[in-house]
């Protein structure tokens, strides 16, 4: 990775190094195979690393599906966290709702319990 990343680098605003992380259930199999255990939890950049709860990204990324869902996850492929249809709402009104809002008291208290996180990939490594 890193001659691509000097190849790359006169190009590129920013560059950071992520923890290796799981995208759930399809790579489980692989890294059985492998003997290795992803990171848990959304820790942000190697360097500037953060506790899994809260989750960072529930607080400072809005991220939009390609229908137009606003999910509670960087790593939601799936529509598994869904807070709301933006074909519906605006984004302020899904960010602000009180489902986001819930989840994020959850993850405030650091206990997930009951919310759609309590699934979640990271914590079940």
């Amino acid at each position: 990775m890193q001659e691509l990343v000097e190849e790359i680098l006169p190009y590129v605003d920013q560059h950071y190094w992520l923890p290796l992380y799981s995208m759930g259930n399809l790579s489980a199999q692989r890294e059985r195979e492998l003997g290795y255990r992803p990171t848990a939890g959304n820790q942000a950049r190697l360097g500037a690393l953060r506790d899994p709860l809260p989750c960072w990204s529930a607080f400072t990324e809005g991220h939009i599906t390609h229908d137009g869902k606003l999910s509670a996850c960087c790593f939601d492929a799936a529509d598994k966290w869904t807070m709301a249809d933006l074909n519906e709402v605006s984004f302020m009104d899904g960010w602000n709702s009180l489902s986001f809002q819930n989840l994020r008291s959850a993850h405030l208290r650091k206990d997930v319990t009951g919310t759609i996180c309590e699934q979640c990939v990271a914590y079940n490594v």
